[in-house]
């Protein structure tokens, strides 16, 4: 019993901060460009997913889309950023953790919200491949 209590303890204190750091995400991070609080910002969150053992492949797949996006040109796969965000609702309803997960998907929600640009989309992707390198230095599988 004590241990399932442990559980749930560091689940709900990782939910926690991942929902409060949520909260620091800044649009400009988006529309202006990273700076040093965005990378503070994607180190914890990156942290707080590999604390939670939310997979590599989670966070790879859907950064997958993004690249794929960018390499055929954002102004020319609209549509199919547009179509990012159910696939990325999708994915982390068949995670095994989804209760972490959704918190991905309540940031990739928030930086597709401010992308009105392909400058903004490079921006997004360049944010996204920072919580997959801090994710990298955590995750121990």
């Amino acid at each position: 019993m004590a241990n399932n209590q442990q559980y749930v303890n560091k689940r709900e204190v990782a939910e926690n901060g991942a929902k409060a750091l949520l909260e620091k995400f800044k649009a400009e991070w988006v529309t202006v460009g990273p700076d040093k609080a965005c990378v503070e910002f994607c180190d914890e969150l990156a942290n707080i997913f590999a604390s939670q053992q939310l997979s590599s492949t989670f966070i790879r797949n859907i950064y997958g889309e993004m690249v794929r996006i960018q390499a055929g040109g954002f102004d020319n796969h609209t549509a199919d950023f547009y179509l990012l965000r159910p696939k990325v609702a999708y994915a982390v309803k068949r995670s095994d953790k989804d209760y972490i997960a959704k918190y991905y998907s309540q940031l990739y929600n928030k930086m597709a919200d401010a992308v009105t640009t392909a400058t903004h989309y490079e921006n997004l992707v360049k944010i996204a491949e920072a919580i997959i390198a801090y994710h990298k230095t955590y995750y121990d599988k």
